[in-house]
């Protein structure tokens, strides 16, 4: 990976086991990992989508629908596909934003205007 920023879904209280929906900007990749509680990936599916707007000062938005075991991912409003059928993994949990990178790449990533509907 290169730039990455995502969303954080039902995680348990220290952050380690959830669902990650993220887009890499460098690699032009968005991908929908499954967490384990000790910190190991149990998937991860990944989409080269033409929706990203790939490098710096570009806005991409996230949204995700997440219906019982099904998450709907969508990225600057073309839906991208949707994660495998997940039974009984994590059920509810925290919401969150993450940001990362390798440490070769300086960032600023912001998240504004973030919209929770329940």
């Amino acid at each position: 990976g290169g730039l990455e920023a995502g969303l954080l879904l039902r995680a348990n209280p220290n952050g380690v086991a959830a669902y990650r929906f993220v887009l890499d900007t460098i690699e032009y990749e968005s991908y929908f990992q499954v967490i384990n509680p000790n910190g190991t990936y149990a998937s991860k599916t990944s989409d080269g989508s033409s929706a990203i707007k790939s490098g710096l000062q570009h806005t991409n938005i996230f949204t995700c629908i997440a219906r019982d075991h099904t998450f709907y991912l969508y990225i600057n409003g073309t839906f991208i596909g949707n994660s495998p059928k997940i039974e009984n993994t994590y059920q509810a949990g925290s919401l969150g934003v993450i940001a990362f990178t390798d440490e070769s790449i300086p960032m600023d990533i912001v998240f504004t205007h973030t919209k929770i509907w329940i």
